[in-house]
């Protein structure tokens, strides 16, 4: 936990700063926010990996491979200043080979709220929550015999995050975003289990904290005070 803890002062230091920032302004009325109502926000972000490991030793050459995915499209609107409501959409695969293949889906969808503390124009400390629909699919299976025994989960399940971050504007337009958000997640699904042969239902819960970086633009010119 010490790398979140660490993750949250330098969020409230950039906000700090951000506030500093304003207080030298010679008229601190002339702030305007960019988060101006009438405004929208779309953004994308994400990632990919791929790699490699050759292993030799006394039991010979181990090839495994790794791939890994994701992305989150999102867009919002400013009902009013610095508070918007939004819906995103996001994807996600993993995939590994070694003495067991796994294979990983997820897809999931949501709507949220956010709330910026600052009026400053060089960007603001936020809050945010959300709740969203889930559905995933996950295999694995045993690849050192002659047919694979597959165990295969699929399910789907609603949830629900709050978090914190700080966004940093340039030019009134681009944003880039640092934050953490913590999801809440109750999942139901159905394994099959080709080693008995034989399917059973399965109720569980997840937590994840969750490390964000992100890129956004502001479109509209919005309301000004």
């Amino acid at each position: 936990m010490r790398q979140y803890s660490l993750l949250i002062i330098f969020i409230l230091s950039l906000s700090s700063f951000g506030a500093a920032s304003a207080l030298v302004e010679s008229d601190s009325s002339q702030q305007e926010t960019p988060f101006r109502k009438k405004r929208w926000m779309v953004g994308l972000n994400g990632y990919l990996t791929s790699s490699s490991t050759n292993l030799s030793g006394t039991n010979g050459l181990t090839d495994n491979f790794s791939n890994n995915f994701f992305y989150n499209l999102n867009g919002s609107y400013f009902l009013k200043s610095r508070l918007s409501i939004g819906l995103f959409v996001g994807m996600s695969r993993t995939s590994s080979e070694e003495l067991l293949i796994r294979e990983t889906e997820g897809f999931v969808t949501g709507s949220g709220i956010r709330y910026y503390l600052s009026k400053n124009q060089e960007g603001s400390l936020y809050f945010q929550g959300s709740v969203f629909y889930s559905r995933f699919y996950d295999r694995s299976a045993i690849i050192d015999i002659v047919n694979p025994i597959d165990n295969i989960l699929t399910g789907s399940g609603i949830g629900g995050n709050i978090g914190l971050g700080y966004s940093y504007v340039i030019k009134d337009m681009i944003i880039l975003e640092i934050g953490f958000d913590n999801n809440f997640s109750w999942f139901s699904g159905e394994i099959t289990n080709q080693i008995t042969n034989s399917k059973s239902k399965q109720n569980f819960s997840q937590y994840e904290l969750n490390f964000n970086f992100g890129l956004s633009i502001l479109i509209g010119t919005g309301i000004k005070k």
